[in-house]
């Protein structure tokens, strides 16, 4: 806690802008660039999905995101539906968002950043709140955006069996400082020590076969 994993996922949304140095994305510098623009890239779900959630309908939260990006008409109603089907909400355009459960409204939230296609989607938090079931929903949906889009997950978490069993690359944040960077098993049983000093507890497995 207060490491700087939320703030510097806002510096690369564009929420807070950096006072020194650069936030680079794709290769180019969106320090001077506005949230809008950065959203085009960037997509960023927060950790609780009802302070990015409204409107009136599911269907206005999507064509809100589809209207910045002048898409409309049918093409909208196309890209609309294919979202839901997404997420798991097909059929469900005319509900309110608040009338959807916790689960449900963290997929309507994935949605509203899924519609304006970026390349990177940054997850704040996903576990907070879910149950197991709506968890790996959730995060095996974002796998599953991997392979057929090529897009880029960032998750911010302190879960370390999701990062276990989900992550490619691991960055350890401390102090505002990048401590460790690398494939995760090599962080679980290289830097096994430096985690415990962190507070950081690695899988059951990886304890017991350190201790073995």
């Amino acid at each position: 806690n207060g490491s700087g994993k939320s703030t510097m996922a806002k510096l690369i949304v564009g929420l807070l802008k950096a006072q020194s140095g650069q936030v680079n994305i794709l290769g180019e510098d969106i320090t001077k660039s506005n949230p809008a623009e950065i959203s085009k890239k960037v997509g960023y779900c927060f950790q609780n999905p009802d302070h990015q959630l409204f409107l009136n309908s599911i269907r206005e939260e999507l064509m809100f995101g589809l209207k910045q990006s002048n898409i409309t008409g049918d093409e909208a109603e196309r890209w609309m539906k294919e979202v839901l089907k997404i997420v798991g909400l097909e059929g469900c355009e005319d509900l309110h968002p608040f009338s959807l459960s916790r689960g449900a409204r963290q997929k309507l939230a994935v949605a509203t950043v899924l519609i304006k296609r970026p390349e990177i989607i940054v997850l704040d938090e996903p576990t907070t709140g879910q149950d197991k079931r709506t968890l790996v929903g959730l995060l095996d949906l974002m796998k599953d955006l991997i392979k057929e889009s090529g897009s880029t997950v960032i998750i911010i978490t302190h879960d370390m069996e999701v990062v276990s069993e989900y992550a490619s690359r691991v960055v350890v944040v401390s102090g505002g400082d990048i401590v460790s960077d690398g494939d995760p098993k090599d962080i679980f049983y290289d830097d096994f020590n430096k985690l415990s000093q962190l507070y950081l507890r690695p899988p059951f497995i990886v304890e017991l076969v350190h201790n073995l």
